[in-house]
């Protein structure tokens, strides 16, 4: 920083001053050429040349920028350039630095409308700060003193320079301009409060003391607002992350490491599809699709492949079936965002400049800020695996906007592992480069079970002649395992705990011949074992397979015990892997299936009943959670003794997940009578754990519940109503800031008294703590972690995911509580304002007007009201939807779908059709209460206001969308009340809705869900579908064949007598032959279908060279001919489905 030269200072040190100055500019500049490029300009009369030209330039394109603003800035600039060549007689480097600068800024900003219009009127502002130099410079000029307040002059307007040619110099600044401008802005008038004050030094008497005084006010306040925008920056960011909750993929990026064999995966790196895509010169290559069978170890490869990108910045996912439930478009994008910004200030900066409050619930907000974040930063590499695990229709959406955000961003690449569904393949195969992973790992193969052998007969002292023959033996595995890697693992680990040359024979003399053999043989050993371990095992399979989030091994055992003994201590861990073989496995603490195969291909339900599973694990939790160590009259003593203990390992997951569980049990159940013992098992948790105190069934009202609870109804109506007003509890939890150091807030609302215990766990964590740094076996909290594991510190925020996981230290859990839900500066700012205001005598409240709805910051401002429920005032404000653009109502109307409350939706709907919102808008509306699943604000929308905005969205189109994305919800609840609105509606109009049930974008919403499928199949029926032309009802059965194959909606059809091979042209494909175009097993089975229905595979040209009919082997284990002929035969004797 420059400094103040010492009393009566001759004119040399007026030179240092003013070259210290420069030095201290071209520093900060920290670009030799640009700041030869401004010392190319020698006088303020280029740079109005320069705004000339740009001015008649601007005048032929038609957007001409009123650079006349300028004016008292450039003026300032030439009085201010004219005083010290006078009297101080600087050198020319100092003249071209008062003018140069501008001149660039100008025409860089040029290129962005909003960059110019916010250049010209900054220097317009310091342009009107600027004192008139001239009058001051023959009036006191020859004072040594005014002379140094030049240089303090010098040292403002470099200020301005450097922040502003720092920003127009990004590469990227364009993308990040609305982002990050007003933080510069912000430093800006920093540098105009030292022009003020320096003004008004040059009017006063001025001693050189207040000269360095004013000097190191400059210096620290430069300072001061930097750590203070720096902190402000970094608590945003953590407020945003920690709102959100993005998922990190590093802990299980590391597991996978450590499972890949030295040498595996190699040939990726050599193979010329992956070489063309990372050196990403073609843009046609910029996508890579690794796709195989299940189990070819494609998760494994991604992992390799990401260490193979080390080179450039590579964010990316490993998705699971294990945890579906939480899994979205969405959630991964907010994963990618915060991974992209994590260690990137100036990215976190940008993402805090454009966050809006929709970021948490809407997918194009997300898309939008990734692509924002990937254009202003270099090369980025986006690496995601097991995209089939998820949700069919969150996939569909993660890959087109996966793809949108590669084309947009040119040096992004994109890498997507996964099976080779046939949605996928419509998505990726157009726009990826493919590579086939089980046609190329065979040798990969071949190395881990070579070095699997090696490490495995290090433990085992096998005879030598014996371990040959195992050697032999395994020989051949490489190449039965036809490029799974699965297959492979899953053989190698059914012979690891043997050490008999019969037993390891008995294992690999025969090898299966396909993968669901292999798991059917690790079935067929459970059936051998004992009953109580055969129990065991089925139980675990089971709980596995219906558990809505996954079980912690800890948790497990203490179900198991539960469930067997009726008691709750564990004395031993269980090793659940010996247990059930190699088809489960343990991931950072939690228990799944080594494979979603296990389940996905519907071998285990010949082995378990998930209805029956669900069933047990429900009424596990309940009388769980009956257990005296529950009662909430427990003495400390008691509770302590049992935390000791460990009786408390089940408790967040029975808590969290019993009641979903039995809702999960009645839709499986249906239509059967209800469980008996869950009945009784239901009583004696009311008895022994309802709260008679409870406040809840009278202000719950409002509140949603899970229609399936209405089936105990009939059966015991104080039971049902027990459940509702729980499930309206915790509905109301979803949606509110509950906190368990703050229960007596709520504690009257919640029905039952688990939540006393939840206090205690939470209260009693945060009190034991062990202050030795090295833990012995007796140790508090070596016992406490055997029990519960490491992360004892939990959220008290009773929705939030952290309530179940918790935090491995109390500083972790302090901080997110910390920031959890803070809201904006401009809410903050206007509840100052309104206090302000309500402090004044005798003035009227001024709520409505202490905001104005012009400002930049309404927006956020309108947010955080309907984020804070605050109805009185949102009804107060003047009309805001027209002052709101079309983008602006359908985030404020997402925004109030996915987090209002249901009094601000009526309010909001009130609103909406008081200013006459258009039809577009009213759609979005229904669609996000749709997707939200918001029971409650869906009701209001479709039942309260359904008749007004019936008759505002006229087209039919649009009605037909609202029905496809209510059946794509997967929601009984959410169908059943648009169906509602839908009858109503199409009775207004009288319109029929056959056409909209046979639309194929409905039968594709369906997507092989039971429930889904049950609802179109009864509607057709309902509303006369049979009575529809042949022809139409083919295209029907083609929809199915081009999307779901489902063969339940097939024979719907195929009963109302129709003819599959029925065409309208000769060119017509059948549904058989569209089926054929889709390589996957689901379609196979769907061709197998069709066959023994009938469907005739001579009719069409090319049938058999199609990629389904050329590969039917791997799905069927027959070719296309042979399945052919069995079809045939099988229908002449009388077969038509097996």
């Amino acid at each position: 920083m420059a400094t103040v030269p010492d009393p009566d200072p001759d004119p040399d040190t007026i030179q240092l001053a003013f070259a210290e100055a420069v030095r201290e500019f071209k520093s900060k500049l920290k670009n030799d050429q640009l700041y030869a490029d401004i010392l190319k300009t020698k006088s303020i009369d280029e740079v109005y040349d320069a705004t000339d030209a740009l001015q008649a330039e601007q005048g032929k394109q038609g957007r001409l920028r009123h650079l006349s603003k300028i004016k008292p800035f450039l003026e300032g600039l030439r009085g201010y350039a004219n005083v010290i060549d006078t009297f101080v007689q600087v050198k020319p480097d100092v003249l071209a630095l008062i003018c140069g600068p501008i001149k660039l800024l100008i025409q860089w900003a040029t290129s962005l409308t909003q960059s110019m219009d916010a250049l010209i009127n900054t220097a317009a502002e310091i342009g009107e700060l600027l004192p008139e130099f001239k009058l001051i410079g023959e009036m006191f000029g020859h004072t040594e003193q005014v002379k140094l307040v030049l240089v303090l002059f010098f040292q403002d307007i470099l200020d301005f320079y450097a922040v502003a040619l720092k920003f127009f110099s990004l590469p990227n600044w364009r993308y990040m301009f609305e982002a990050l401008w007003p933080s510069q802005k912000e430093k800006i008038k920093k540098v105009m409060d030292h022009i003020g004050r320096h003004t008004n030094l040059m009017r006063n008497n001025v001693r050189l003391e207040h000269l360095r005084e004013e000097n190191e006010y400059r210096q620290r306040a430069f300072e001061h607002f930097e750590a203070t925008q720096k902190s402000n920056l970094r608590q945003e960011y953590n407020t945003i992350k920690t709102d959100l909750s993005p998922s990190y993929y590093d802990t299980e990026l590391y597991r996978i490491r450590g499972q890949v064999c030295k040498g595996t995966g190699n040939w990726l790196k050599q193979a010329s599809d992956f070489k063309k895509w990372f050196d990403g010169n073609d843009d046609s290559t910029r996508i890579l699709w690794l796709c195989g069978i299940p189990g070819a170890g494609k998760t494994h490869l991604a992992a390799t492949a990401i260490d193979f990108t080390s080179s450039t910045r590579t964010i990316f996912a490993f998705l699971s079936h294990a945890n579906n439930s939480n899994t979205s478009a969405l959630s991964i994008f907010h994963s990618l965002i915060f991974q992209l910004t994590s260690e990137d200030e100036s990215l976190q900066a940008v993402l805090c400049g454009l966050v809006r409050e929709n970021l948490k619930n809407s997918l194009d907000v997300a898309v939008e800020l990734l692509q924002t974040l990937l254009s202003s930063t270099g090369p980025i590499t986006i690496i995601i695996d097991g995209v089939d695990e998820i949700d069919i229709s969150e996939r569909e959406k993660l890959l087109k906007r996966l793809c949108e955000t590669s084309m947009a961003c040119k040096r992004t690449h994109l890498l997507i592992s996964s099976r080779a569904e046939h949605d996928i393949s419509s998505i990726l195969s157009p726009k990826s480069s493919t590579i086939r992973v089980d046609a190329h790992n065979a040798a990969s193969i071949q190395i881990f079970i070579d070095d699997w052998a090696q490490k495995w007969f290090s433990d085992h002292d096998f005879l030598p002649e014996d371990k040959s023959e195992i050697g032999n033996l395994l020989a051949p595995l490489s190449l039965k395992a036809k490029g799974m890697f699965l297959y492979a693992k899953i053989m190698l680990n059914s012979i690891e705990e043997l050490d008999n040359l019969d037993e390891i024979r008995n294992e690999l003399g025969v090898l299966p011949e396909s993968l669901d053999e292999a798991y059917e043989r690790v079935f067929d050993k459970i059936n051998r074992k004992s009953q109580i371990i055969k129990k065991k095992c089925r139980l675990i399979l089971g709980w596995i397979s219906c558990s809505p989030t996954p079980l912690a091994l800890s948790e497990l055992e203490q179900a198991l015990v539960v469930t067997i003994s009726d008691t709750s201590r564990v004395s031993s861990p269980l090793n659940v892997v010996r247990l059930c073989g190699p088809i489960i496995e343990i991931v950072g603490g939690n228990i799944q299936f080594v494979h979603f195969t296990v389940k996905d291909r519907h071998k285990i339900e010949n082995y378990i009943d998930l209805t029956e599973s669900t069933l047990i694990l429900a009424i596990c939790c309940i009388r769980y959670l009956c257990q005296d160590h529950h009662s909430p009259n427990i003495s400390d003593e008691d509770f302590e003794m049992g935390l000791r203990m460990g009786n408390y390992r089940l408790h967040y997951y029975a808590t969290d997940t019993w009641l979903n569980l039995i809702i999960q049990y009645l839709r499986l159940n249906r239509p059967r009578d209800l469980s008996e013992e869950l009945i009784t098992t239901l009583n004696k948790f009311y008895e022994e754990r309802g709260q008679q105190e409870s406040s809840g069934p009278t202000e719950l009202d409002e509140q949603r519940y899970p229609s399936e609870l209405q089936q105990f109804g009939s059966r015991d109506p104080s039971l049902f109503c027990f459940l509702r007003s729980i499930a309206q509890f915790q509905q109301k939890c979803s949606t509110s800031l509950f906190h368990l150091e703050e229960v007596h807030d709520w504690i009257s609302l919640d029905p039952i008294t688990t939540s006393t215990i939840s206090k205690k766990l939470y209260d009693q964590f945060d009190e034991f703590q062990c202050q030795m740094e090295q833990h012995t076996d007796q140790c508090l909290y070596t016992i406490l972690e055997r029990h519960y594991g490491q992360r004892l510190y939990k959220c008290g925020f009773l929705s939030y995911v952290y309530h179940r996981q918790g935090f491995a230290t109390q500083l972790s859990r302090n901080s997110h509580k910390k920031t959890f839900g803070v809201f904006s500066k401009a809410m903050r700012d206007w509840h100052l304002d309104r206090h302000r205001a309500e402090a004044q005598e005798n003035s009227p409240s001024k709520e409505t007007s202490l905001f104005d709805p012009k400002s930049d910051d309404f927006i956020p401002f309108l947010f955080d009201l309907v984020y804070s429920d605050n109805i009185e005032s949102v009804g107060k404000l003047p009309s805001f939807f027209e002052r709101l653009g079309d983008d602006q109502q359908d985030e404020l109307l997402k925004f109030v779908a996915h987090s209002g409350s249901v009094a601000m939706t009526r309010l909001i709907c009130d609103r909406g059709i008081r200013e006459k919102i258009i039809h577009k808008r009213w759609l979005t509306f229904i669609l996000a209460c749709m997707e939200s699943q918001r029971i409650d604000s869906l009701t209001v929308v479709l039942s309260e206001y359904g008749d007004k905005i019936a008759k505002e969205l006229r087209m039919r189109v649009h009605f037909a969308q609202i029905r496809m994305r209510a059946v794509a919800t997967g929601s009984m609840e959410v169908i059943q009340i648009t169906d509602s609105f839908l009858k109503a509606a199409f009775t207004h109009y009288e319109w029929d809705p056959t056409a909209d049930l046979i639309w194929r974008d409905i039968i594709k919403a369906t997507a092989r869900c039971p429930d889904r499928e049950d609802y179109l199949i009864n509607a057709w029926s309902t509303h006369g579908v049979s009575k529809l032309l042949s022809a139409v009802l083919v295209k029907t059965l083609t929809h199915i064949a081009r999307t779901t194959y489902s063969i339940r909606l097939a024979q719907a059809l195929l009963q109302y007598g129709i003819n599959m091979d029925e065409r309208q042209r000769h060119t017509t494909l059948t549904p058989l032959h569209w089926a054929t175009r889709h390589d996957c097993a689901e379609a196979a089975e769907f061709i197998k279908f069709l066959l023994y229905q009938g469907a005739n595979p001579y009719i069409c040209k090319g049938i058999r060279d199609e990629k389904c009919a050329k590969n039917m082997s791997n799905w069927l284990g027959m070719t296309w001919d042979e399945l052919v002929q069995k079809a045939e035969e099988d229908r002449k004797r009388g077969i038509q489905w097996p």
